[in-house]
């Protein structure tokens, strides 16, 4: 409104013939835009700033992300003999499929399924700040589900009779098996908790994961 006015009074002065004070009010015009726009345009330059570091930030963080990602799928490897649900079918069970389907651990597949999806979408090589955001979060998603469902339903749910009949060879390889788990949780965590405050407020969903006890 100012602005319009002092444009208007200058047109009228130059028209009268007086220019200093025409050339004065159109320096008043002049700046009265420049206040006004000034916080839209300081606005803008901090949100591209800020959009600029957080992809900086994004490119220099997510290759650890993607090595927690391919990490986690140790645990869920069907091919390997240390993974809890190889250790619980042929060490607690003893092979037994029909007595480890007792416990109800969810089916190792799923995992799978899951954990393969993830790691294709973790390769990409020029990631931006949302790619960061989507992996952690599926991937604390998966964590979470791990934890609940499987290292929980053993270390947490395993009934007391069996606990008894442990082999000190069984107790052993379930520790180990939990001892390593403990271990990507602890890195993976202390990964989420070092970024700082405003960049974890805006992408990232911090979590507390519960850690299995020993049996």
């Amino acid at each position: 409104m100012i602005a319009a006015i002092l444009f208007t009074v200058s047109i009228v002065a130059l028209v009268q013939d007086q220019r200093l004070l025409a050339w004065a009010l159109v320096g008043l015009f002049v700046l009265s835009l420049v206040v006004g726009f000034y916080p839209v345009a300081a606005s803008w330059a901090g949100a591209c700033m800020q959009r600029r570091g957080d992809e900086i930030i994004a490119r220099r963080e997510f290759p650890e992300l993607r090595k927690l990602v391919e990490q986690f799928g140790e645990f869920i490897d069907r091919g390997r003999g240390d993974n809890l649900h190889y250790v619980v079918q042929s060490d607690v069970y003893g092979g037994y499929s029909d007595r480890f389907n007792t416990l109800g651990l969810p089916n190792i597949n799923l995992f799978q399924s899951l954990w393969c999806n993830l790691t294709e979408r973790a390769a990409n090589q020029k990631p931006t700040p949302t790619d960061l955001k989507t992996t952690s979060s599926e991937l604390s998603t998966l964590v979470s589900l791990y934890n609940n469902y499987c290292m929980n339903q053993v270390f947490e749910q395993l009934p007391q009779e069996l606990r008894t009949q442990l082999s000190d060879r069984s107790k052993s390889n379930l520790e180990a098996c939990r001892e390593r788990f403990v271990a990507f949780l602890n890195d993976y965590s202390k990964y989420l908790k070092h970024f700082d405050e405003p960049f974890a407020a805006r992408y990232l969903q911090t979590r507390d994961f519960p850690r299995p006890r020993p049996l």
